[in-house]
């Protein structure tokens, strides 16, 4: 396999599932057999020939998704070390409306915690699996341990790619203009990574709308299960449980979304993290 040619970044729950499905079946491209390896965070220890046979050898160009890189400085100095060519997709999306989707996120995974907690709560537990393991092992990555919080302050994080890759090399996937028109979006991004476009409908299609969990008991149960298949590397089956019309009716309730009840105080804070993400949009390299 040669070097990665492009990595998405993240952040998670804004436009990065979106990015994954569009680009899946291009036939340029080749992605891992799982969607997010988290090699560069927290696989690195297990060398290139693992992340390697993640891949099949069949694309021009190569490509992985991932919703922590963002907030992993040293992944993102890995990433670069690895391919200082690489290609840098890092999204955007209104801070209060993420912080809102990235906390019923974690309240789906049976997270029972106020708002104003969860900002406070290391951002691995919020947003993914095998983090205990991680915390008896001693392994967690410094996107396991960043506080919520500040992986939301977008301004901060953007800051450390810009000084990490050349501006060339990344791109703003911004959501909202994504939600207003995903063609407009596909088009970009295939222009960026030098890839034909093969547009199709489904693309328009949402994707991670959000759902409330019937039994938290049964969430958590299940985010200790993927952990473990992940750990055995059962990647197949984790896939077909993360994408099954099935499990998901059996866990969530498809109607009635979870109402987010945020304090004055973290209204205000993150509100200055809006402004500040701004302004950086408005710099000019």
């Amino acid at each position: 396999m040669k070097l990665i040619d492009f990595v998405h970044v993240g952040p998670g729950r804004a436009g990065t599932t979106w990015f994954y499905n569009s680009l899946k079946n291009h036939s340029e491209i080749a992605f891992p057999c799982i969607k997010e390896t988290e090699f560069f965070n927290n696989n690195f220890n297990k060398g290139l020939t693992y992340y390697q046979s993640l891949f099949e050898e069949n694309g021009k160009f190569y490509g992985e998704v991932s919703n922590m890189y963002f907030a992993d400085r040293t992944a993102l100095e890995r990433l670069y070390n690895h391919n200082p060519n690489v290609k840098i997709i890092f999204n955007v999306r209104s801070i209060p409306d993420l912080s809102r989707s990235i906390y019923k996120f974690a309240l789906r995974r049976g997270i029972e915690v106020s708002f104003a907690k969860f900002l406070s709560m290391p951002f691995g537990i919020a947003m993914g699996s095998g983090y205990n393991k991680r915390e008896r092992n001693k392994t967690l990555s410094e996107s396991d341990l960043m506080l919520v919080l500040n992986a939301l302050d977008l301004a901060a994080r953007l800051k450390v790619v810009k000084k990490i890759f050349p501006k060339e090399n990344i791109y703003i996937l911004n959501y909202d203009l994504l939600s207003q028109n995903p063609r407009d979006t596909y088009q970009e991004i295939c222009c960026f990574l030098g890839i034909a476009q093969e547009w199709s409908n489904d693309y328009s299609k949402k994707v991670n709308q959000s759902i409330s969990p019937r039994s938290k008991i049964l969430s958590r149960s299940l985010t200790s299960l993927a952990a473990y298949l992940r750990e055995l590397g059962l990647f197949g089956l984790l896939t077909y449980l993360h994408q099954s019309k099935l499990v998901k009716q059996i866990l969530f309730k498809t109607k009635g979304d979870i109402i987010v009840d945020v304090d004055e105080k973290s209204t205000k804070v993150l509100e200055k993290l809006e402004s500040d993400l701004k302004i950086i949009l408005n710099e000019k390299y």
